[in-house]
């Protein structure tokens, strides 16, 4: 263990769970097509294989989901 600010949040690499869900996704002409509403771990390895997007409902409300594959998201910090 590390004396580490366990305030700190990400680093170059690593970034906060609650730090990704809420995040606006873009497609690739930059329209706004949804959230990130939560994500999917890989059970044993601990990777993230998903993040589910919500979308298409209004405030909460009849959203629909859809999960997409993380290497397919290009973080924009």
């Amino acid at each position: 263990m590390t004396n580490q600010d366990p305030d700190v949040r990400e680093t170059h690499d690593l970034i906060a769970s609650d730090m990704v869900v809420g995040t606006n996704v873009y497609d690739i002409q930059g329209n706004h097509i949804g959230q990130v509403e939560r994500l999917i771990l890989e059970k044993r390895g601990g990777r993230v294989s998903y993040a589910v997007l919500s979308f298409g409902g209004f405030l909460g409300i009849g959203d629909d989901y859809y999960p997409l594959p993380w290497q397919k998201l290009d973080y924009d910090e």
